[in-house]
């Protein structure tokens, strides 16, 4: 029996929770059925990320390809971020900064790569 496709991203987006900073079950798991880790956003303590509890993960799978997992906000700046964007228009937060950061270093110089997203936020 196979698993399907959105049963699969929602996986992938529940481990973005278990890796990197602040990580909730820390598996350490490489590959998670099909899909092998190939980077995680900076995870240093000093970093702009962490700063902004910003994570993201990409994978490589050989069905859907390139696949990044993003992170959402947490319980403390859902009013800060997610309001901020959702009902006053401003796109000006460090997290969406750090995402598109992050797609363009996944996705290399040539800006022509199919990457599928996935997570939460």
């Amino acid at each position: 029996m196979s698993t399907s496709k959105d049963l699969y991203l929602a996986i992938l987006s529940m481990d973005a929770y278990n890796q990197g900073c602040g990580a909730g079950i820390n598996t350490g798991a490489s590959q998670i059925g099909n899909a092998v880790k190939l980077s995680e956003s900076d995870i240093r303590p000093e970093s702009d990320a962490v700063a902004a509890s910003f994570y993201a993960v990409a994978y490589s799978d050989p069905t859907y390809g390139t696949i990044i997992s993003y992170r959402g906000t947490d319980q403390g700046e859902l009013v800060p971020v997610d309001l901020a964007i959702s009902y006053g228009g401003s796109y000006n937060q460090a997290q969406i900064a750090l995402a598109q950061k992050y797609f363009d270093a996944v996705d290399g110089s040539d800006g022509t790569s199919a990457i599928l997203l996935t997570g939460h936020s």
